[in-house]
Parts: structure tokens; C-alpha cells; sequence
């Protein structure tokens, strides 16, 4: 079975069901994202959840997004997401792993994977890769990160160097 990702800032018990979604950048059903004429990424109308093909990539993006040290609640669902945009050639879908279930497909069910502590270093390395200003990150440096946060999730150590 395949499963997908979603990592929280709240522990949600040993499971729950999200059943309302946020709005995103539009993509189309192919995965792939829609643009104004000004050459723009639209954004969607339709709610969506976000999740990742790997707990390391989710993990990822909850630390990008909430910036801060603390415990972040790993979630696995083995539903099928409405799109895959985990090969996008654009901002960093590739790295994120990133996969949505829209609005129609919800609720959907998720189930404890890991608690997880995220230390300032882990913080401060995520704000070094994306903090290239303007939407700008370093692939090299989020590929880093997610690897080290890889190691984390095996571990419970997050490397030093």
C-alpha cells in the first residue's frame, strides 16, 4: 500500500479526518500549475490538502511553513490523492514530494506516524536553504536538509554539520 504524509503542528491523537482543505496554487489535473497571462501562478479555488510522498518531505515543509523549533506530529493516509504534483518542474513541489486530495475526496483519514522534536539547528538550516528571497531557494540546500531530516526520523539526532 502506498502511503502519504502530513505533518502537524498539534498532536491530533493516534488519528483523525481533515475534512476541509486550504487554497493553494491552481494546478491543473495533470499536476501541472496555471498561470495568469502575466505569467502568474493563479490561485485555486477549489480547497485542498497538501501531503508528501515521504514523512522526511512533509516534515520539510511543516518547518518551512511554521518556522520555528518544537514537536511537529507526523500523520500517514494510505487514501489515493486527486494529484500528483511531486514532479513539477517549479518551486519546490519536487522536493516537498508534494500530492493533494481536493475538496471532493475529503474527508480523509490519517493515522499516527511519528512525533517528532525539531531543534533550532534544524529551524535555522530550513531558513538558510529558502531564504533566498522573492519565492528564490537553494534545490542543493533543501535537498540537504531533507536528508538530514531523514536521519532525524531514523535516528531522533538531527546532524550538527
Amino acid at each position: 500500500m502506498v502511503t502519504y504524509f502530513r505533518c502537524t503542528f498539534t498532536d491530533q491523537g493516534s488519528d483523525f479526518w481533515k475534512s476541509s482543505g486550504g487554497l493553494y496554487e491552481a494546478v491543473t489535473d495533470d499536476g501541472e500549475l496555471e498561470e495568469t497571462e502575466n505569467g502568474l501562478t493563479k490561485k485555486s479555488d477549489v480547497p485542498e490538502v497538501c501531503c508528501s510522498k515521504s514523512p522526511e518531505a512533509a516534515l520539510l515543509g511543516a518547518i518551512q511553513n511554521r518556522q520555528a523549533t518544537g514537536t511537529y506530529y507526523l500523520y500517514e493516509t494510505g487514501a489515493t490523492p486527486d494529484v500528483d504534483i511531486s514532479g513539477a518542474s517549479s518551486r519546490d513541489f519536487a522536493l516537498l514530494e508534494e500530492v493533494r486530495f481536493r475538496s471532493e475526496s475529503l474527508p480523509v483519514q490519517f493515522v499516527k506516524y511519528d512525533t517528532v522534536q525539531v531543534p533550532r539547528k534544524a529551524v535555522t538550516d530550513v531558513q538558510k536553504a529558502y531564504g533566498l528571497g522573492r519565492g528564490r531557494f537553494s534545490t542543493t540546500g533543501v535537498s540537504k536538509v531533507k536528508d538530514k531530516l531523514e536521519r532525524v526520523l531514523k535516528t531522533g539526532q538531527y546532524p550538527r554539520s
